[in-house]
């Protein structure tokens, strides 16, 4: 890949890929499949909603909820807005949870409504959220950040941090190391 290569890069050539399967999920009998073109849309629409909403380059912004479209819609929008994702594993103990919270000091996280009220417990002040179709009293519905624009989102450096990821901690406290696109 070249080094000018980004989440954006994905997306674009995600969306050429038109009505091809791309994200084939299963929960019980039910079977749920997403185009190439469909997620390369929703991750568009979400990524301008993301940045009207003043998710930037830079702005650290954590995500968790359990791995799923949503997941993968969440991550990727993120991306492509430029910010510094914090990926949280969405088996942390409250405790581990957070450290990685305070460490990072995010002021928004991308969640589930299963994680609402543990990170309401660690930081009343930080703006939540949710994935999916459940509202949550007092959070932000994904689905109201969907916006739909014929210009293309502004580009993002390759070079920027684009994740914050955490070790495991098994000799220790967990550590924080960044990722960039390229």
């Amino acid at each position: 890949m070249s080094g000018d290569w980004t989440i954006q890069t994905l997306v674009h050539e995600l969306a050429g890929q038109g009505e091809r399967p791309s994200l084939i999920s299963i929960d019980g009998d039910t079977v749920r499949q997403i185009s190439c073109a469909s997620l390369a849309d929703q991750i568009t629409a979400l990524a301008w909603g993301l940045r009207e909403s003043g998710i930037g380059p830079g702005e650290t912004v954590g995500l968790i909820a359990p791995n799923g479209p949503d997941w993968v819609i969440a991550r990727l929008a993120l991306g492509c807005t430029g910010a510094l994702v914090h990926t949280l594993d969405e088996l942390y103990s409250e405790a581990e949870l957070k450290i990685a919270l305070e460490e990072a000091k995010c002021g928004k996280v991308l969640t589930s409504a299963g994680h609402v009220h543990a990170l309401r417990e660690i930081d009343p002040a930080c703006e939540l959220v949710v994935l999916g179709d459940t509202p949550v009293p007092g959070t932000t519905s994904w689905r109201s950040l969907f916006l739909t624009r014929a210009a293309p989102l502004p580009a993002v450096d390759a070079s920027a941090p684009a994740m914050l990821v955490y070790t495991s901690g098994t000799t220790g406290r967990p550590k924080a190391f960044l990722l960039t696109s390229s």
